[in-house]
């Protein structure tokens, strides 16, 4: 515990412009910290309960350190093993995806942007390079199983989002080698969809510029209104 007068350590979160922050601010983030870092069984997550104060954030981050050492003599648990794992698994896949469709649109990307077929089924641009994730990614940064499951969750997203994306790309691709007759019916089909496209954004003008009618009407008249006949 502290003793009476003692100075809080400048070393705890109050070095640069982090230290400017409000108490409250650090004191709110470095708690979370804790309550997520420090094994609820360990006597240290008291510290997790302290009232706010600079004192209680340097207990905090004493009892953080004192984690991290019992987490490297003990290594990391088999949640946090497979979660670690989990990662590692999505980022080798994800970049997998990348490099196939980079090497595959070498062959058909520069027509995307002249070829009017490619411009009337929407092709996807493939003009701009799509970079890799980084596989060195130190397991520091996710030190417990909730940090690496949230970011296995944020990679889960990217890789579905990615395999849509590279699924029109291999249907572009896959259209250039089709028989003239079959490269027609899919351009009608694009030309229907977007024939409809059309009519419905007219339609919405349409539908606008009839509002607006009726509120110039109704202003106008509010402006101007009709002369009352003489009795």
């Amino acid at each position: 515990m502290y003793s009476i007068g003692k100075v809080p350590n400048p070393q705890f979160g109050r070095i640069g412009l982090d230290g400017g922050r409000p108490l409250a601010v650090r004191f709110q983030e470095i708690q979370a910290r804790a309550a997520r870092e420090i094994e609820p069984t360990s006597p240290d997550y008291s510290v997790v309960n302290l009232m706010m104060s600079e004192q209680s954030i340097d207990l905090i981050y004493e009892a953080l350190e004192r984690a991290a050492a019992r987490r490297l003599l003990s290594g990391p648990s088999p949640e946090l093993r497979e979660a670690w794992n989990e990662v590692s698994r999505l980022t080798h896949q994800y970049n997998e995806m990348v490099r196939t469709l980079c090497e595959a649109r070498k062959k058909w990307s520069w027509q995307v942007g002249i070829d009017w077929r490619h411009k009337l089924l929407r092709s996807p641009d493939m003009s701009e390079e799509i970079p890799t994730l980084n596989t060195d990614w130190d397991r520091r940064q996710f030190p417990d199983v909730i940090s690496a499951r949230k970011r296995a969750k944020e990679l889960h997203a990217q890789v579905k989002e990615f395999e849509e994306f590279r699924a029109r790309a291999f249907n572009t691709m896959s259209f250039d080698s089709l028989e003239p007759g079959e490269q027609a019916v899919h351009l009608a089909h694009a030309l229907y969809d977007d024939n409809i496209e059309l009519k419905a954004h007219i339609a919405a003008l349409e539908q606008q510029v009839g509002k607006l009618t009726l509120q110039i009407g109704r202003l106008q008249r509010s402006v101007n209104p009709p002369k009352r006949k003489a009795a």
